[in-house]
């Protein structure tokens, strides 16, 4: 997972270390193992700028080869037993997987149109 900003201590971090921890341990039995990469915010004035300024570091964290999963606001949306089903299929197909969230001010265009 890459995530643009870094969650600080409390409720919320407690919970995403409680996920990860869990997802871990039964993707073992998968043969999956899971890495939350989260980058820093850019300081750039201008929301495009920081988009772009994020977008290089987002490259530059998702693995060669890897499934794109961009969770953006104003994405399609799909239901747990869809995304379930895909995860499975890409899973089986021996590619890592890349589950992208950006910053404050969104993704991207072009790292949005990188998503699988």
């Amino acid at each position: 997972m890459v995530a643009v900003g870094r969650l600080k201590a409390g409720p919320e971090r407690e919970m995403l270390d409680r996920y990860l921890d869990r997802a871990d341990k039964a993707g073992r039995q998968l043969s999956l193992s899971f890495d939350l990469r989260e980058l820093a915010e850019s300081a750039a004035r201008q929301p495009s700028a920081r988009q772009a300024g994020e977008a290089e570091s987002i490259a530059a964290a998702i693995p060669p080869g890897a499934v794109v999963v961009v969770l953006d606001a104003r994405g399609k949306p799909v239901t747990s037993r869809a995304l379930a089903d895909r995860i499975a299929e890409w899973r089986d197909s021996g590619r890592d997987m890349a589950f992208v969230i950006g910053g404050p001010d969104g993704l991207a265009p072009d790292t949005i149109a990188r998503a699988d």
